[in-house]
C-alpha cells in the first residue's frame, strides 16, 4: 500500500505534502517516517523533511512498512502504560469531581492514534459514572474533561464526574477564576527575579499542531486564525544547574489559557523550557538530556458551592535542579 502524489503548481515542503495525504497521522509522524527512509522523491529515498517538492515531481510512500514500524513502535509504547498507569495520582475524590496529578507522558484524551491511551481512558475504568460527562458540550471522548495540560507536561488536573460538576468547573474556567500556578526549568539564567510575558499567539500556517508568537512584524503567512492575547507571569524561584547545564527555575502563573503559551512564551524571550523538543531548537531536539519539557502544573484553586478548594503537589524528581537559591 502506498501514497502516490505527482506534484504539481507552486513547490512544497515534502513533510507538509504528506502530511495532507495521510491525515491519520501527525506531521511529526510524517517527519520520521521521511527520516527513517520510507518516501522517496523520484525514486530516491530522501530523508530530509523540509526538502522543496518542485513542480512535476514524483512523491511516493510506503504506507504499509511505515505502519507496520509505527504500530510495533506503539506495541512498545503499550508495555509502558501499565507503569504510567500506576503514576497516577488521586490527589482528592468528591461526588462532582476528582483533582488528579497526571504524570508526563500520558494524553489528557485520545488524539488520532489509536494505541495510545490516556488519563480518560483510564479513569472512565475506574471511575465508570464519569463516561459521557459534558460530551453534550463538547467532542466525544473527553469525558468530564474541563481542562487540558500537554502530553508531557505533569501535575495537576480537575475532572468532573457528574455533569453538574462539569457545567460548574467548565464557566469557572471560561471565567478564568480559576487559579493555576506551573514550575517550569529553562535553560539559562533570566535577568529579572521577576517577569510579565505578553505576546500574542496563533496557529501556526505550516504545521497544526504548533502554535507561534505573533508580532506586528509577524508575517501573515506564518500564522492562521486571529492572534489572540496570552498573559503569563513569572518569578524566579531558584538559579542553578541541571545535568551541568545553567537554568532558572521559575513559578508561573497564567492570566490567560493558550495553547503551549508558557512554551511559547519562555521561548520568545530567549529562555525555552528545558527538554522542549517543539520550540525549544534543535540543541532542545537533538542534544537536551531532558526527554520532556519540564514543565509542572504544581498548584490549582477553585471554589465550590461555595467551598474553596486549593491543591499543590511538589515538582517530580527529574525537575529538581542543583541551586544557588
Amino acid at each position: 500500500m502506498y501514497i502516490r502524489h505527482r506534484h504539481t503548481g507552486k513547490g512544497g515542503r515534502l513533510d507538509v505534502i504528506l502530511s495532507r495525504k495521510a491525515p491519520d497521522f501527525s506531521r511529526e509522524d510524517i517527519k520520521r517516517a521521511i527520516r527513517e527512509g520510507f518516501v522517496t522523491v523520484n525514486s530516491d529515498v530522501v530523508t530530509k523533511p523540509g526538502r522543496t517538492i518542485s513542480d512535476g515531481e514524483f512523491v511516493e510512500m510506503n504506507l504499509m512498512r511505515f505502519k507496520k514500524s509505527f504500530y510495533q513502535n506503539a506495541a512498545g509504547y503499550q508495555s509502558d502504560i501499565e507503569q504510567i498507569t500506576q503514576q497516577i495520582d488521586i490527589i482528592a475524590e468528591y461526588p462532582d469531581f476528582l483533582v488528579v496529578n497526571k504524570p508526563a507522558g500520558l494524553l489528557v484524551h485520545q488524539t488520532h492514534n489509536p494505541h495510545d491511551i490516556s488519563l480518560v481512558d483510564i479513569l472512565t475504568k475506574w471511575y465508570p459514572e464519569m463516561h459521557g460527562v459534558g460530551e453534550s458540550f463538547t467532542e466525544q471522548n473527553r469525558s468530564g474533561i474541563v481542562h487540558r495540560i500537554d502530553k508531557d507536561t505533569s501535575g495537576l488536573l480537575v475532572v468532573a464526574r457528574t455533569e453538574h460538576g462539569y457545567r460548574n468547573l467548565k464557566q469557572q474556567f471560561k471565567n478564568r477564576t480559576v487559579k493555576k500556578e506551573y514550575m517550569a526549568i529553562v535553560r539559562g539564567t533570566l535577568s529579572s527575579a521577576f517577569g510579565q510575558i505578553t505576546y500574542n499567539v496563533a496557529r501556526s500556517k505550516t504545521d497544526h499542531t504548533r502554535r507561534t508568537v505573533v508580532t506586528e512584524e509577524t508575517p501573515k503567512r506564518q500564522y492562521s486564525g486571529t492572534p489572540r492575547k496570552a498573559h503569563t507571569e513569572y518569578e524566579v524561584v531558584a538559579y542553578g544547574t541541571w545535568h551541568t547545564i545553567p537554568v532558572t527555575n521559575v513559578r508561573v502563573w497564567l492570566h490567560t489559557g493558550r495553547t503551549h503559551q508558557i512554551r511559547l512564551h519562555f521561548k520568545a524571550i530567549g529562555h525555552p523550557l528545558l527538554g522542549d523538543k517543539m520550540y525549544g531548537g534543535k540543541w532542545e531536539k537533538y542534544e537536551s538530556p531532558a526527554v520532556r519539557q519540564l514543565l509542572h502544573a504544581s498548584r490549582l484553586a477553585f471554589t465550590y458551592n461555595g467551598e474553596t478548594y486549593d491543591f499543590s503537589v511538589d515538582i517530580p524528581e527529574e525537575m529538581k535542579i542543583v541551586g544557588s537559591g
